[in-house]
């Protein structure tokens, strides 16, 4: 439908309650690769395996996450944490958005958790930073919710991109057909 190039990408093959990283030695060469296909205006969405839309439950606790169900992947960003002592640190964050417009992550930087009011002028910042279509309200249950990187990168098993090539590229398509 978009005439982009689709890959597919598995994260890791393990259900979230056996608590596997991903990408150990690989975190920050991925948190790059989200990041450029984001400034490359790929669209990109993420999903987790398991029986189709099934509560993700780890530990007992209902994570808010669907199985077998799509996500769009909006964002890739960071915010500065004003906290810290090392002004060099920053929280990693993807928005995320539940095509249903409710259901939402209930971890870390979730709505209503102690990362968004510890941070809300930051994320507020970014919000108003955003193009008005893409503008969204904090603690609202809409479908649009937050999650830090390692949080997605322990829920979240698979990663679907549709890249839209910078300009720099270039290509010739031919027109054929095969005649058997």
């Amino acid at each position: 439908m978009t005439g982009y190039v689709c890959e597919k990408k598995t994260l890791h093959e393990k259900c979230p309650n056996d608590k596997v990283g991903i990408f150990s030695e690989e975190k920050e060469k991925f948190w790059q690769y989200l990041k450029q296909r984001k400034r490359d205006g790929c669209l990109m969405g993420c999903s987790v395996t398991g029986g189709t839309e099934h509560s993700v439950i780890i530990d007992g606790v209902n994570t808010g996450v669907i199985s077998g169900h799509a996500y769009g992947l909006l964002d890739v960003f960071e915010i500065t944490d004003k906290r810290m002592e090392n002004p060099r640190k920053t929280h990693r964050l993807l928005r995320i958005r539940n095509p249903w417009g409710q259901g939402e992550w209930k971890g870390k930087w979730s709505d209503e958790s102690e990362q968004i009011e510890e941070n809300r002028a930051e994320l507020e910042k970014y919000i108003n930073e955003l193009q008005d279509e893409e503008k969204f309200e904090l603690n609202e249950e809409d479908g649009t919710f937050l999650i830090n990187y390692a949080s997605f990168r322990d829920i979240f098993n698979r990663l679907f991109v549709a890249n839209n090539f910078p300009d720099s590229w270039w290509a010739i398509r031919f027109n054929y057909e095969w005649n058997a």
